[in-house]
């Protein structure tokens, strides 16, 4: 059962990285849209963000301004920060600061803060030239 809890978790990870991506600048609708077809994630919607849970402690918030993607919080266990990064450099995003990482087209930027407390990580997802819903 911790093997199979283990490889969903593996799986599970570049999606949550990757998604965060895809939802900056689009609708709330259209998100919506995107998780429906995976039955493995929750989602909790809200006026202006939106929650995803997943098995294994993964979660993301999508946040919104006039219904539309600015940015994204995941939180996910510690033990993955290293897949994350090597997922990150594997995808050409180059590394800026000791925790911020620019995406090839230096059009997203991604911070990663780590919770010892929690045992967790955050990587919080925004464009590149802007520093919230303002």
């Amino acid at each position: 059962m911790k093997i199979l809890f283990f490889l969903m978790l593996i799986c599970l990870v570049p999606c949550c990285l990757k998604a965060q991506d895809s939802t900056l600048g689009k609708t709330k609708d259209q998100i919506r849209a995107m998780v429906k077809p995976y039955p493995a994630i929750k989602l909790s919607p809200g006026d202006n963000a939106d929650t995803l849970t997943m098995q294994g402690d993964l979660k993301t918030i999508v946040f919104y301004k006039n219904n539309v993607c600015y940015g994204s919080e995941s939180i996910l266990p510690l033990k993955l920060m290293d897949m994350a990064t090597q997922k990150m450099t594997k995808d050409g995003y180059k590394k800026i600061k000791d925790n911020v990482w620019i995406s090839p087209s230096g059009v997203i930027r991604v911070e990663l803060t780590v919770d010892q407390k929690n045992n967790v990580f955050v990587t919080e997802t925004t464009r590149a030239d802007s520093t919230g819903p303002n």
